[in-house]
């Protein structure tokens, strides 16, 4: 909000425009003074008119400045390496609230980032999809309004998110959704927990999304089982989850064949040619699979890989290891060439992120 408005002001300027989209979040920014950008609030718009959105009583909300510092506040649910597929400073926000045994949380970054690793084995996740962007995805499939994704404990993640999408998601604790699916309702819950799939559910993902974002943001307390149960209720209504069909489970190996290599040998990254003698397959698949799993290309992606390395090495050296040096391991030989493409991507010189450790 800028200095001197009120909320009463926010509210005025936008509440005509949005009295049609009762029950939902936006993110407004006012066109500010001349030379400036505006200041962004989030609101959430009800029959009754429209409030400033804030974090509920017990949410937690933080601004991750790189993926490195995302990457830790994730740690519990997710053991992923968190990558930028764009250039320019990141900054990604992650609302957080435990309801009582689960985890509600909704993540938005500026960047297109890529997460890629495993999900945590005492966790089940599941994702709404009511708003898709272009090229964000889940295990290599765009997302799809409309759908709720079934995220299975310790399974792989290959996730891409893109700029100023916000997804929401809840995590429930594994031996709790398995009694509740097989006491409550009479069902294997291994059909459910066994494997990553998709539910088609329509307007109930809309449902489910607003039930979310209101736990975050709008607060309320919910009994562990009473809240896990309404949900899992949602979920067993849609039938059972679509499995992922056998050209995807093929891409993954294929891209997780050449990671393993290519991670070897981050100083000397190993040509087209040697990647797809490692996966057994053409030219042609392999760029497929990398693209609809990474959305990058495996040149690209080993570069990436190594300009991330890098920052991750001068960031966790307190004695503040030389440039030259981190630059030479992962095999920069030009040091003004590695300085250029260090801060294309992440808008800062590799000096500055060593002199930042110091501080």
């Amino acid at each position: 909000m800028a200095q001197g408005e009120s909320e009463a002001e926010w509210t005025g300027i936008i509440e005509s425009s949005l009295a049609s989209l009762d029950g939902t979040v936006a993110k407004v920014q006012n066109q500010g003074s001349a030379g400036q950008r505006g200041a962004v609030v989030r609101l959430r718009v009800t029959g009754g008119g429209v409030a400033l959105d804030r974090p509920a009583t017990g949410t937690s909300t933080s601004t991750s400045g790189s993926v490195e510092e995302f990457e830790q506040r994730i740690a519990s649910l997710l053991d992923v390496e968190c990558t930028q597929s764009a250039a320019g400073p990141a900054s990604i926000s992650l609302s957080v609230r435990p309801v009582q045994g689960s985890l509600v949380y909704s993540t938005c970054s500026s960047q297109r980032l890529l997460l890629r690793g495993e999900r945590s084995p005492d966790w089940w996740t599941l994702a709404p999809v009511s708003d898709a962007r272009n090229g964000a995805s889940a295990q290599g499939r765009g997302l799809r309004p409309g759908e709720l994704l079934l995220l299975n404990p310790g399974g792989e993640a290959f996730q891409q998110l893109v700029p100023d999408h916000r997804q929401y998601a809840i995590s429930m604790p594994v031996a709790m959704v398995r009694g509740l699916i097989e006491h409550e309702h009479h069902r294997c819950a291994d059909r459910y927990l066994s494997g990553w799939g998709a539910l088609s559910l329509g307007r109930r993902v809309d449902v489910l999304t607003r039930k979310l974002s209101a736990t975050l943001f709008a607060g309320g307390d919910h009994p562990a089982e009473e809240f896990a149960g309404d949900v899992l209720a949602v979920v067993l209504a849609g039938g059972e989850p679509q499995p992922l069909r056998a050209p995807m489970l093929r891409r993954r190996r294929i891209v997780s064949r050449a990671e393993e290599l290519i991670r070897s040998r981050l100083h000397d990254p190993p040509s087209i040619t040697e990647l797809c003698v490692a996966t057994n397959t053409t030219r042609r698949t392999l760029f497929y699979a990398f693209t609809s799993l990474l959305g990058r290309s495996p040149k690209q992606h080993a570069k990436l890989l190594r300009l991330h390395s890098a920052r991750r090495r001068l960031m966790q050296s307190s004695s503040g290891l030389p440039v030259r040096v981190v630059a030479e391991e992962l095999g920069f030989w030009y040091p003004g060439q590695f300085a250029a493409e260090y801060r294309q991507l992440f808008g800062t010189l590799p000096s500055e992120t060593t002199t930042a450790v110091k501080r």
